[in-house]
């Protein structure tokens, strides 16, 4: 049985080998065409089963298709120097931002537990253990917990970009905004979250001049360290 998995994963490798090659951070898309329901559904199922540290999920995500509300988030980006007029956020078919709690309280780990205990079918009680251990781990870690909330949403992003170039969606992260402006653009301070980082997803445009440049990567031997 191993052995039949075994060969089953060089095929499945190259294909998401593939699907990375063909993908580049895409400045420009096809405003005409946007990502249907069923489509975004599936995105956003794999939004909710992106891995997570000790199964917290800290992460929330905000899904922007309204074109003004992208504009006025586009407002608050840095545009770089991308070669195009407009920021690609105004031309995508969503923007997703990727958030987390304004700060970390106990009460998170408290419905995290709860929330184990209903989908285990399990009492709080039985899960005593893990979640004094977790409280203690947020003691000992309370100076860092901001920035560890912030590397849960990039993880987050990172599987994200991955399954939308299996699928060939475009897509392109956005790290260069004001994350006050995002957070009074979208009204997060009222729900208590803080923008860390965004998506534009869509279908590319044949305009976008930079689908056509070669992929600068270095070599693996530079990357790669093996001991």
């Amino acid at each position: 049985m191993y052995a039949l998995e075994m060969s089953m994963m060089l095929p499945a490798l190259y294909n998401h080998l593939d699907a990375m090659q063909w993908r580049y951070a895409t400045k420009q898309f096809d405003v005409n065409q946007k990502l249907d329901k069923e489509i975004m559904y599936a995105l956003f199922e794999i939004l909710r089963l992106t891995p997570t540290t000790l199964g917290l999920q800290l992460w929330r995500f905000v899904v922007v298709a309204d074109p003004e509300l992208r504009k006025k988030l586009a407002k608050h980006c840095d545009h770089l120097h991308s070669g195009h007029q407009e920021h690609h956020m105004e031309s995508a078919s969503h923007v997703i931002v990727f958030c987390r709690p304004s700060a970390f309280e106990t009460a998170l780990i408290d419905k995290h537990i709860e929330h184990v205990a209903y989908v285990r079918d399990q009492s709080i009680n039985e899960l005593h253990a893990y979640a004094q251990n977790l409280r203690n781990w947020a003691e000992t870690t309370a100076d860092s917990l901001e920035s560890w909330m912030d590397q849960q949403a990039f993880i987050a992003l990172g599987s994200f970009i991955a399954a939308c170039a299996a699928a060939r969606i475009d897509s392109s992260p956005v790290e260069n905004f004001s994350k006050d402006g995002f957070d009074e653009v979208l009204g997060l301070s009222e729900a208590h979250l803080r923008a860390v980082v965004a998506c534009s997803i869509g279908v590319r445009s044949p305009q976008d001049r930079f689908a056509k440049e070669k992929k600068v990567r270095y070599p693996l031997d530079d990357l790669i360290i093996s001991k």
